[in-house]
Formats: C-alpha cells, structure tokens, sequence
C-alpha cells in the first residue's frame, strides 16, 4: 500500500523539486569571445554568471590564446533598491562599463592589476542594460566586477564591494524574426524604347588611375594605440639608422677576450641583479636585438635551476607624466617576463611589476642620473 502511494505521490514530488532547484537559465551575461585586442574575430559566445576571473597560465576558453583577446559581455541589471551605485572593475589589461547607456569607466589603456571606479543614480525594480568590453595584451588576463550597493556606501568605505551576483543579471537571447511571406512581383507591361541614331564610336583614351595613398593607419587596438603615443620616459636612445663604429687606429692588444659567464651564478632568495644589456626603444616597451643574449642568458639560468622562481621589476625615472611612467615600467617587465615564458619558461615561474619612478638608485637631476633608474631587473623569490 505504501509503495502504491509513493508512485502515486511522485509525479507532484517531482514537480516540486523541479521547481525549487531549477535555476534561472536567464541569469548571467552573455560574452562574446574575441581573438586580438580590439574585436578582430569572434571565437565563441557562452553566458557566463558573473564577472570574476583570473586566467593566469590559462585560455578563457577553447580557441583563445592565453594572451591577445578581448570580451563583449551585454546583459540587462536589475536594481534592488533606489538610489547611488558605485561600481568596481579590477582588470588586467583594458575595459569599459555602461550602465543603462551611460559609460562610467573607461580605462581602454594597458593596466596591470588597477581598479577603476564608477557611479550612477538606478531606481528599485528597474532593469538597465549591461555593458562591459574588456581586453588582455600579454601575458595573463583578469577581470573581476564589484558593486556597492544605496544601503552599503556607510560600511563599504573605500572597499570595491562585492562582486556583482547573477541573481540580479539577466541575458535573455533575443526572439527569432518572424517570417515574412514573400510578395508576389507586380508585372507591368514595358514602355515602348525610343531608338536613338547611332553616332560611330569615338576613340578616348583613358587615362591612368591616380596612385591612391592608402589612409593613415588609425590606432584601431590598445596595443597599437600605446606604442605610438609618446610617453615620457626614454630608456634607451633609438636611432632611425644603427650607428657604425670605426675601427680604432691604435693596434688592439692581442690577449685572449673575456667571456661572460652563461648563466647568472650563486643567486639567493631576496637577490636582485640589474639586466644592464636589456634595452627598449625610446619611450616604448618593444625589446633591441641587443638584449637577446642577456635575456638568452637568463633563460638558461632558469632552466639550470628548475626551482628558481623570480619578478621583473621594470623602472623608470621621473620625468613626466607619472601614471604613463607606470604603465610604461609595468609593460617593460611584461616583455621580458614574456620573452622567458616564450623560450621554455613555465609561466608560474615568472611574474611582472612595473615600479614606475618610485625605486630610483640615483637622483634625477641630470640625465646621467636618470639613466641609470631606468632599468629593467629581476629578483630571486
């Protein structure tokens, strides 16, 4: 009898169960998937719950790199309460936020783990579109969305809140297009064609297309847009053309030369050595050939050396603007820590930080002294 019952009372059990524990599919944001810095290829789309992410050592997903991509979530927000929100992006490299059409952050530039803030006034009961586009350069990428909220501004302080859940994101695909019978074409009788007189052919000769100049290049990526913009610092001279040296007159002498070590020797935990021979060109963070047999020598050092963990430390002076300084100094590091993973380094061996101009090792009232805080170094960790 009892089981009868059960198998009678399943159905609506079920039911039930089903309706309790089924989650809201709508809940999240949409994410379109880009290879390159700036849209270039759609790859994938998926709802993703919420924005809080750290793909270090990782893809975002099937089809991406592990660098050079950007996302496009959209979505709808709905607002609890009425009143101020403060919103919070911790990225890794670049984003931008709308909120119900209104932009409130814009940092399209190479960052390196920075918040950046935004507000705007919502009403309760209210849903706004969503809108975050982000994109990673080198190396790892990171993004995490937080939200404070009309009745937390008093306790939250100078916190970033806390991330932005998907009971309050909705994604809902839009409805397919109805279909449109097709109209029948009204046929109509031709007009009768008048008859020009024929005049013969005259002989023109065309003349040759003028050379078109293609347009200037536009700074259509991130990446573009911040090597060609000038920054303040100058780690190494560039010259449009290499220098050549002349050959001295007085006889060399003959003895046999010096030979740099290859690989860096007895380095201990907290120890920092200086890559004199690693250069940039001026006011960019792109490598000279002349630092390849230093940054060579570095990756052979790691891979003798299998437990060596270290940081790049990217410097500059402080002449200038100081936030490009920073950026400048943080994708210096960036660089070189990328040419090791390139070469054979495991990526959790290696990490980045750019200082800025705040660890000079000499004053800045010359250039002399400025050129020696430029600098790039690496630190045993």
């Amino acid at each position: 009898m009892n089981t009868f019952r059960l198998l009678l009372l399943a159905p609506i059990l079920l039911a039930g169960i089903r309706g309790m524990a089924q989650p809201n599919a709508d809940h999240g944001l949409k994410g379109d998937y880009y290879t390159g810095t700036n849209f270039d290829r759609k790859v994938f789309s998926r709802i993703d719950p919420n924005l809080n992410f750290n793909w270090r050592g990782r893809t975002p997903g099937a089809g991406l790199d592990r660098q050079y991509y950007s996302i496009r979530w959209t979505g709808r927000l709905q607002a609890p309460a009425s009143g101020m929100y403060r919103f919070t992006v911790e990225v890794d490299d670049g984003v931008r936020v709308w909120v119900g059409n209104k932009k409130i952050i814009d940092a399209w530039e190479l960052h390196d783990n920075i918040t950046f803030t935004g507000s705007v006034m919502l009403e309760a009961g209210k849903t706004y579109d969503l809108r975050v586009d982000y994109f990673n350069d080198m190396l790892e990428g990171e993004i995490k969305l937080y939200w404070v909220k009309p009745d937390e501004y008093r306790t939250a302080g100078s916190s970033p809140g806390s991330i932005l859940t998907p009971e309050f994101l909705s994604y809902k695909p839009a409805a397919p297009p109805v279909a449109i019978r097709p109209v029948a074409p009204v046929v109509t009788k031709p007009a009768a064609r008048t008859v020009a007189a024929i005049r013969p052919p005259v002989q023109v000769t065309k003349r040759p297309d003028p050379v078109k100049t293609p347009p200037s290049a536009t700074a259509t990526s991130p990446l573009t847009a911040k090597t060609t913009v000038p920054l303040p610092d100058a780690a190494q001279p560039s010259t449009s053309q290499p220098s050549v040296a002349r050959p001295s007159a007085a006889r060399p002498d003959i003895e046999k030369p010096t030979v740099a070590p290859p690989v860096f020797d007895k380095l201990a935990t907290g120890e920092t050595i200086i890559l004199t021979h690693v250069l940039f060109k001026q006011s960019e963070y792109v490598l000279l050939p002349d630092s390849y047999a230093e940054l060579d020598k570095l990756v052979l050092t790691l891979k003798n050396q299998p437990a060596l963990r270290i940081e790049i430390g990217g410097h500059t002076d402080n002449v200038g603007d100081q936030r490009l300084n920073q950026t400048l100094s943080e994708y210096r590091a960036k660089v070189v820590a990328n040419y090791l993973i390139q070469h054979g380094i495991a990526d959790e061996r290696v990490r980045a930080r750019g200082f800025g101009g705040s660890r000079p090792l000499n004053g800045n009232a010359t250039e002399a002294e400025r050129i020696v805080n430029r600098r790039v170094e690496f630190t045993v960790w």
